[in-house]
């Protein structure tokens, strides 16, 4: 696990797992053993949670009566009468409400960054998508109540802004995703690996022969190429490479799908904040969809080295000794280690969004003013 982990504990993505290494390993099948907490669940509440669904509603206790408050009261109009105008202080009040929730969030980041061994740079990127998501709801909580006439249409108008950005709209984007581009795996995948694995064994093979070959030339340089007919564990390893085969087949298959799958969330990312932040922090986290894709695929690439060594060796005709086995254990892929995945056109996102949001404000502030200094 990367030193983010925790941030994202409760995604989809149950990492880490150990998964071993055979030639009858199928990575598509399986998911491995999980060797983190058991009692981290998928969907468990985690600092992505926390931040993306909680935040908001930190900035709506704290700021819901600014600008909701003076209009109910009709203390605007003692402002406007000292200060000329009511939008400045309004804005400050804001300020001050976004200060303090932001404080909260970027305290919260530290530990969570601190305790996990972070480097400064992820820290950076951590705390700097969660202030553009902070400034964002700040933003969009004073543009709500630039319009509000009292505390509780404030509190309503609010409450159905949070509900549809953070509830509806991500949930129907997450089940027009699934209905779309997720397949049934613990079934199809299960049962088309075990009909190759059937089809396989009941063929001849003389007759797979040229398949094996095609995938590797090599082969038909050593000794056993030579042989007719092969004798049968010579021929179960051939058939071997050819499952394998299927299998990286397979897992092409899934990552187009994955692919599809993650282009949905993307351009849902554009019109849902929630949907971007989480995005963002799976990425840091290392527990992102593109991470468990990369995972699968070493996966299935050491799979097919150990699929053609045996092979290999099964065709050199020559026994195994020691030093072939110690070269074997020596040759075990080392733990993976999940490359970063750029969250750029995350951040980018929630600064858009925040700045759409103060620019709403300021307009609705402004007219909000005019009509008080009519009346």
């Amino acid at each position: 696990p990367g030193p983010l982990a925790g941030v994202a504990a409760g995604a989809v993505d149950p990492a880490p797992v150990v998964f071993q290494i055979s030639l009858y390993a199928d990575p598509l099948a399986a998911r491995g053993s999980r060797i983190e907490n058991p009692q981290l669940d998928p969907g468990a509440a985690d600092l992505a949670f926390v931040l993306g669904m909680l935040a908001p509603l930190l900035i709506g206790v704290l700021g819901l009566e600014v600008a909701s408050r003076e209009r109910q009261d009709q203390i605007d109009r003692l402002v406007v009468a000292q200060a000329g105008e009511v939008r400045g202080w309004l804005i400050a009040r804001m300020v001050a409400v976004m200060t303090v929730a932001g404080s909260a969030c970027v305290a919260l980041c530290l530990v969570a960054g601190l305790v996990g061994g972070a480097g400064g740079a992820q820290i950076a990127a951590l705390v700097g998508m969660v202030l553009a998501y902070v400034a964002l709801w700040s933003g969009l909580l004073l543009a709500v109540n630039a319009r509000a006439q009292t505390i509780r249409s404030a509190a309503l108008a609010y409450g159905a802004v949070w509900t549809l950005l953070c509830v509806l709209l991500p949930t129907v984007a997450a089940e027009l995703a699934i209905s779309r581009v997720e397949a049934d795996f613990a079934v199809a995948e299960t049962l088309e690996a075990r009909a190759l694995a059937y089809d396989s064994y009941e063929q001849d093979a003389e007759s797979v022969l040229p398949e094996l070959y095609a995938l590797d030339p090599e082969l038909e340089d050593l000794p056993a190429a030579k042989e007719r007919p092969l004798d049968k564990l010579t021929s179960r390893r051939a058939l071997n490479v050819l499952l394998v085969a299927a299998l990286a087949e397979r897992h092409e298959a899934r990552l187009s799908q994955e692919r599809t799958a993650q282009a949905v969330s993307e351009r849902a990312a554009y019109f849902m904040p929630v949907v971007s932040l989480g995005l963002g922090l799976e990425r840091l986290a290392g527990m992102g969809p593109e991470v468990a894709s990369a995972y699968r695929g070493e996966l299935v690439a050491a799979v097919q080295d150990r699929s053609y060594w045996a092979v290999t060796k099964a065709w050199s005709k020559q026994p195994l000794g020691s030093d072939e086995f110690e070269a074997l254990v020596a040759a075990a892929p080392p733990p993976f280690q999940p490359g970063g995945v750029p969250v750029t056109k995350q951040v980018l996102t929630l600064l858009a969004w925040a700045l759409a949001c103060w620019l709403a404000a300021f307009i609705g502030l402004g007219r909000a003013e005019r009509r008080q200094l009519e009346r």
